[in-house]
């Protein structure tokens, strides 16, 4: 086991000897896909590290429809439920809820273990201490990004009711926001039930021509998973895409995030970059955000465009009094 964990943020920069004194108190579990690992409100005193997997904490907004929000998403080698560590009153009460998102090995240290272990060893409590606070440090840097972020893209949305606008409006956005090389920005047409680009920015003007095909390549798999994509090349099958990209990209960070309203999806948004390993679990939460405010605003514009359809209709085909 000890050559898994050495490779996780959380013990990288422990030495062997203090790798080997965490190895007693740690056990390995599996999950399933859409397992419970923790329920808000209920007491808790492991921390929890992913050797595989991935995890989202959720937070219950409206108990009588039992309607949660994902607060953060948690992928492999990071870790959650860290406070558990450090309560002074022995368990802690759950402030969110976890749950496995795909098939999961997770690591926990549970604190009683973790105390005796430290009281024996106090050297290794500063050693994991730094690692546990420099990624709380992060994360707190990377919630007041995403803060600014979707407040500018909620002005965006409040603002723009066209939907060829705010493509537009989006993509510039988004891009300079994420610092993204390129951006891609598509619909999901219900008339003629295809999944259109509206707007991109490191594209030829033919990729307005793109025919995204639902399961093919890397568009189409994250507009019909409705899941986000995270990935470092393009496939084979994204030939079509990458022929309509402006010369001189070569793309090594890739993220792909649906656009989705009440477990459908509307469309999606593409960002990628020259940079090894660019995106990270924090534009994974980020841009899940950002796509759940566009989600609803563009769907709101198609709402608008089909009723004031509806009232033409019947201006001009119904006469009064029939």
């Amino acid at each position: 086991m000890i050559e898994k964990i050495k490779e996780l943020s959380l013990f990288r920069n422990l030495s062997r000897v203090e790798l080997e004194a965490f190895l007693p108190i740690i056990k390995e579990n599996q999950y399933t896909e859409g397992q419970n690992i923790f329920q808000e409100g209920e007491e808790g005193t492991n921390l929890f590290i992913i050797e595989k997997g991935c995890v989202e904490i959720r937070k219950l907004i409206d108990p009588a429809a039992a309607r949660e929000k994902t607060l953060a998403t948690v992928r492999e080698g990071s870790f959650f439920g860290e406070m558990a560590l450090y309560s002074d009153k022995g368990a802690m009460i759950r402030s969110a809820s976890a749950y496995a998102v795909a098939d999961s090995t997770i690591f926990e240290i549970e604190a009683g273990d973790y105390l005796e272990l430290i009281k024996a060893n106090p050297g290794l409590s500063s050693s994991l201490s730094r690692a546990i606070i420099t990624t709380l440090s992060d994360r707190l840097r990377n919630t007041s990004r995403e803060l600014v972020v979707l407040y500018e893209t909620g002005k965006l949305v409040g603002t723009i009711k066209d939907a060829d606008q705010l493509s537009d409006a989006l993509v510039k956005h988004l891009k300079e926001a994420l610092k993204a090389e390129m951006t891609l920005f598509a619909i999901h047409n219900p008339y003629s039930d295809r999944v259109e680009v509206k707007s991109s920015l490191g594209f030829q003007p033919q990729i307005s021509e793109l025919d995204i095909k639902p399961g093919v390549g890397i568009l189409g798999n994250c507009f019909l998973s409705g899941q986000p994509i995270i990935c470092s090349s393009f496939t084979e099958e994204d030939a079509e895409l990458t022929a309509l990209m402006l010369p001189g990209f070569d793309i090594n960070s890739i993220l792909c995030v649906p656009l989705m309203t009440d477990q459908k999806s509307i469309g999606l948004i593409f960002l990628a970059d020259t940079t090894k390993n660019f995106y990270g679990d924090s534009e994974i939460n980020l841009m899940i955000g950002v796509s759940r405010q566009v989600a609803t605003a563009i769907e709101n514009a198609f709402f608008h465009l089909e009723d004031r359809a509806r009232r033409d209709y019947q201006k001009q085909y119904i006469m009064p009094g029939f």
